[in-house]
């Protein structure tokens, strides 16, 4: 295992998130389990393996980690520098089920617990990740200003997202309630809530709603984002809020239904024909 504590030692240096690093160590582990030498093989016989795994339905994404993996531990710690020589597929672009303003009306009101209604309607109105609001200090809220800090998001960069008034309220009445000390919302033992628990609050009064959708916390983030297109928003504001490098991925929320279409007016309209 010498070789996966040096690549989680550079893992570690080149301060890669939590998250990243164990998909990373699981990804050259499962390879390293697969053959011992794998590293050390013949491109011929890597790309054979990746090719194989695609068959067996591997996702673009995944394929992308499996080769930045495959490329840094041959030419960071085995100093083998022929790179994989295929081309890096495109991501899938997949955006799941969204909620519209009155479905989200719908499972909000079967919430009633604060903390539970306080964590729903913060994701809905500011687009905020999961993993974002469990982060969330005290002293990231700002109420004098209407926004919220998220400190070193993805891509390890700060920014703002919008706090509205309704939203600051109800913060307040939860902060009376539970009286949080340094995270915006804690966990029963103390701590940060867990993603978990926010994930079967959003099953849970889906469920009580009748809703029908595959609804996620990211749907949420989704619905958003969705909406504020919907409100007329452009995408560069959506893309800084949503903290997107590429717009490309912002632009994947334009949803154009049957009824949208319709609605638009012909340009033959006011024309005599």
């Amino acid at each position: 295992m010498l070789l996966l504590d040096k690549y989680e030692d550079l893992l570690t240096i080149r301060k890669v998130s939590p998250k990243t690093m164990i998909t990373y160590l699981r990804i050259a582990k499962s390879l390293i389990d697969y053959d011992s030498t794998f590293f050390e093989g013949e491109q011929s016989i890597i790309i054979k393996y990746l090719s194989n795994r695609v068959k067996q339905g591997i996702s673009a994404s995944y394929l992308i980690q499996y080769i930045a993996v495959i490329d840094f531990i041959r030419g960071n710690i085995l100093d083998i520098h022929d790179r994989i020589k295929i081309e890096k597929p495109e991501k899938e672009v997949i955006v799941p089920d969204v909620l519209t303003t009155d479905e989200f009306q719908k499972l909000y009101s079967t919430v009633h617990n604060i903390k539970h209604k306080a964590i729903l309607a913060l994701m809905y109105s500011s687009g905020m990740r999961v993993g974002e609001v469990v982060n969330l200090k005290m002293k990231d809220v700002d109420g004098s200003n209407s926004k919220i800090i998220i400190r070193q998001s993805k891509g390890k960069v700060d920014r703002v997202v919008i706090l509205d008034d309704s939203i600051l309220n109800l913060l307040r009445e939860y902060f009376i309630a539970y009286q949080p000390n340094i995270y915006l919302f804690n966990g029963s033992t103390g701590g940060k809530y867990s993603t978990r628990s926010i994930q079967a609050i959003v099953k849970n009064s889906c469920k009580k709603a009748g809703i029908t959708k595959n609804i996620s916390t990211h749907s949420l983030r989704h619905s958003c984002f969705t909406q504020l297109i919907k409100n007329g928003v452009d995408l560069r504001t959506i893309q800084r809020l949503a903290g997107h490098k590429n717009i490309n991925t912002t632009a994947g929320y334009i949803r154009i239904s049957d009824e949208d279409v319709l609605s638009v007016k012909s340009p033959i309209k006011g024309i005599k024909i």
